[in-house]
C-alpha cells in the first residue's frame, strides 16, 4: 500500500447514513467522495426527483497517510471493505476520477433510463401467482423492481415484480 494517498478505501456505512459518515470523515481531515445520482420516486401517483448516493451504504475515503483503521471508529461507518482477512480493498485514484468525470455541473451522475414501461401503461404479469393478471405500471424502484398496481379485493395494491415477469398488455 502506498503512503502517498493515491489509493481510496471503501468504507461501509450505516444504512442511510452516508452523509453523516462523510461529515465525520471530513472532521478527521480525510478526503471523501460520495457520488450521487438522481432517481425518480413515485408517491401517490406523483413522480418526483430525489438525489441519492450512487452506491448506497458506501463511501470512498482517502486518508492521505494510508492509515485506514481509524475509520473503524468513525461515527456512521460500520467497517472497511476488506480483501482477505486484514487487508483493506482500495481503488486507485483513476477509478474515482473516472466516476467524477461522469458528474454534471451540480455533481450529479445521470444514469441511463432502465424502465421498460411508462407510468400508467397496462402490463400483464407473465409468471408466478399473479400470472395472467393485468395491472397499471407505476415505475421502477431503486432495486430495479417494477411496481405494478393490481386490483385486489375491491382496491388497488402495489406489487413488485422483476422486469422479466412483465410484458405490455
Amino acid at each position: 500500500m502506498s503512503s502517498n494517498g493515491d489509493h481510496w478505501f471503501v468504507a461501509y456505512t450505516q444504512p442511510l447514513r452516508e452523509k453523516y459518515a462523510a461529515e465525520w470523515v471530513a472532521k478527521q481531515s480525510f478526503e471523501y467522495y460520495l457520488p450521487r445520482c438522481e432517481t425518480t420516486v413515485v408517491r401517490a401517483g406523483r413522480r418526483t426527483a430525489q438525489t441519492k448516493p450512487l452506491f448506497p451504504n458506501y463511501l470512498f475515503v482517502r486518508t492521505g497517510t494510508g492509515q485506514w483503521r481509524v475509520l473503524l471508529s468513525t461515527f456512521g461507518i460500520r467497517g472497511v471493505v476488506l480483501r482477505g482477512t486484514d487487508t483493506p480493498a482500495h481503488l486507485k485514484n483513476e477509478i474515482i476520477e473516472n466516476i467524477r468525470g461522469r458528474e454534471d455541473r451540480a455533481g450529479i451522475i445521470t444514469l441511463p433510463k432502465l424502465e421498460p414501461f411508462q407510468p400508467k401503461d397496462s402490463v400483464v404479469i407473465t409468471k408466478g401467482a399473479f400470472a395472467g393478471k393485468v395491472g397499471l405500471y407505476e415505475g421502477q424502484t431503486d432495486q430495479e423492481r417494477q411496481k405494478v398496481l393490481l386490483e385486489f379485493m375491491g382496491g388497488k395494491i402495489p406489487v413488485l415484480f422483476h422486469k422479466d415477469e412483465l410484458r405490455a398488455a
